[in-house]
């Protein structure tokens, strides 16, 4: 784009925008989670769209807000932060999940 601005501010201006959609397509590549499957000693199975399939385990500092759950994962190396929006779950699942991410933190 013909810019009124120095050379400089356009190039800095151009690797902020690369460097952006690098990271957007990055983000994107990742497979959406499809499914969760709880484990009694916290393991966490995740299944994601294109039929892979991990363990993970859920870290301590998932946040339990009213309207929203925020569930922080380990896979491997991996962090995951997986947002659980109130029209995400059954609100029974929902709220199974609130009691027992609550009574983990206890623990």
């Amino acid at each position: 784009m013909p810019l009124a601005l120095p050379e400089t501010v356009r190039i800095a201006l151009f690797v902020l925008v690369a460097f952006s959609l690098f990271f957007a397509l990055r983000q994107q590549w990742r497979p959406a989670v499809v499914m969760l499957h709880l484990g009694a000693s916290g393991e966490l199975a995740i299944e994601r769209k294109v039929g892979i399939s991990e363990t993970a385990i859920i870290e301590p500092h998932s946040a339990i807000l009213p309207g929203l759950i925020v569930l922080l994962l380990r896979c491997g190396t991996q962090r995951i932060a997986l947002p659980l929006l109130p029209d995400a779950l059954d609100p029974d699942l929902k709220r199974q999940l609130r009691v027992w991410l609550q009574w983990r933190a206890k623990t």
